[in-house]
């Protein structure tokens, strides 16, 4: 119930956080500039790159980097974009 004071997330929960979200990972390899299609990205573990809400952030955009099969996407690969 909380006593009214601001939520603080455990260590435990930010351990857990990490292992058992999500990241959007790409799933084929793409050279820096070719466009990010829906199709070329998946979801899996773990939670270190961008969460998958942001899915439609990335579609439509030219890759900053040259990614490989399975790489995950980081926030940097967004904020990137023009």
């Amino acid at each position: 119930m909380g006593d009214g004071s601001e939520r603080r997330i455990s260590q435990g929960e930010m351990i857990n956080r990490e292992n058992l979200a999500k990241s959007l990972i790409i799933n084929c390899n793409l050279s820096k500039g070719e466009i990010i299609r829906r199709d070329m990205l998946s979801v899996k573990s773990p939670g270190q790159g961008l969460q998958p809400n942001r899915i439609d952030d990335l579609v439509g955009k030219s890759a900053v980097r040259d990614l490989m099969a399975g790489d995950i996407l980081f926030e940097s690969d967004l904020s990137k974009l023009c």
